[in-house]
């Protein structure tokens, strides 16, 4: 196994004065999982350094309506509008204008950008040109195997061809958040990128809109609250084995143990099982809000990701925010993120078995569970403190303005 410096660890604490004094995080995204990742990572930054956080949108297009209005009916004017979006989203120029725009109201020392974007390339060669060192964080080296438009599959093939080598050859640093991830890039793109990658977990805690969210869903209501809740939480992806935890409930069921079973969110459920007797199956199958998010991790014991393909997940960092343990697939990075027995279980991916047997280990020790969700909660307020987190980063940040001097 590879060795990569800057491992997130709890030993880690201010020990010395930074020397990088300005830091713009960057996200391409105005909501979701990306924006609260740059959340959470700008709150503790700020605590040693000047860090803002800058959200890239592309600008909307001129208000053409009323021009156009007089020239033309409604569905046209729409086709003209929508045309002048696209026109604006996909021109590099657009995205060396905010790269430009975003240096002159922050003026950063380091920019690092944590989400992916059509015009990624054009805004970090923007930033090079100017002299700014660029950190890129990769969350999937692998892509997911999600289901894809022919665009949307085009795009991703055509930024991981073209423009991610590109970025990752610019970048002063690249940030993964698992040994296993630097490694899959490291065979991906080149053993040219090693002396730039580094490692920092992926931070525990909650975004401000999820900790104050206060909204009780109405799915909530359906569950029994004399038996246990298993959670599977995020939007529903094939590689994420909700068909395999679907065949475990059954066997599950088989046993006569009785729990509750909550799917919240969006996307193509599988076939769901039929004549279930002990087991209540809670469906949520639609986008989540954030405002929602607390009172499903709340109302439950365990949260279940059974994936079949997965390098990592924000999802289990969320859990032990919550003092949930997690039953996780021993797959990608998830083992490197729930401790075996500890924290949660791991699992064999695929295995419908092997899934149904440690939820029925939860579900004969419920003070087990709650032990382990004490020890999850440590895990996540220790190494996976986003103040640990930031101070690896910090560390990374350092090094590079040293490099520079040199």
């Amino acid at each position: 196994m590879n060795t990569y410096p800057l491992v997130a660890a709890p030993k880690i604490r201010h020990t010395t004065a930074c020397k990088v004094n300005s830091v713009t995080v960057v996200v391409f995204s105005s909501q979701g999982g990306m924006t609260h990742y740059a959340e959470m990572l700008v709150e503790p930054l700020r605590a040693r350094l000047r860090a803002e956080l800058y959200i890239a949108l592309t600008p909307s297009p001129p208000a053409l309506n009323e021009l156009l209005g007089r020239f033309v009916g409604e569905r046209s004017r729409r086709v003209f509008t929508q045309a002048a979006r696209l026109t604006i989203k996909y021109r590099a120029a657009t995205y060396r204008q905010m790269a430009r725009d975003m240096v002159r109201r922050t003026n950063p020392q380091i920019v690092h950008i944590t989400s992916l974007s059509v015009g990624l390339w054009p805004f970090v060669k923007e930033l090079v040109s100017i002299g700014v060192r660029v950190v890129y964080t990769v969350h999937d080296p692998v892509p997911h195997e999600e289901v894809k438009t022919i665009w949307g599959a085009l795009f991703l093939w055509g930024q991981r061809k073209f423009s991610l080598p590109r970025v990752f050859l610019n970048c002063s640093a690249i940030h993964v958040h698992s040994i296993i991830h630097a490694d899959q890039l490291v065979v991906r793109y080149g053993k040219n990128l090693k002396s730039r990658l580094y490692v920092a977990q992926h931070g525990a805690g909650l975004p401000a809109a999820i900790a104050r969210g206060a909204e009780v869903p109405p799915e909530i209501c359906r569950l029994s609250p004399e038996i246990p809740t298993l959670l599977f939480f995020g939007r529903i992806e094939k590689y994420k084995g909700l068909g395999v935890l679907l065949e475990a409930v059954k066997i599950v069921d088989s046993n006569q143990a009785s729990f509750n079973l909550v799917i919240a969110g969006g996307g193509d459920l599988p076939a769901m099982p039929r004549d279930l007797t002990f087991v209540n199956l809670v469906l949520a199958n639609r986008f989540i809000r954030d405002a929602e998010v607390r009172s499903f991790f709340e109302n439950c014991d365990v949260v279940v990701l059974p994936y079949t393909g997965a390098t990592q997940s924000g999802v289990i960092p969320m859990a032990y925010a919550f003092s949930k343990p997690v039953i996780a697939s021993r797959i990608g990075a998830l083992k490197e993120v729930v401790n075996d027995g500890i924290t949660g279980l791991l699992v064999r991916p695929g295995d419908p078995s092997d899934l149904a047997n440690a939820i029925l280990e939860f579900l004969a020790g419920r003070a087990n569970t709650e032990k382990m969700g004490r020890a999850a909660q440590e895990c996540g307020q220790g190494v996976l403190a986003w103040s640990a987190v930031a101070d690896v980063h910090i560390q990374r940040y350092d090094r590079l303005l040293e490099m520079n001097a040199t």
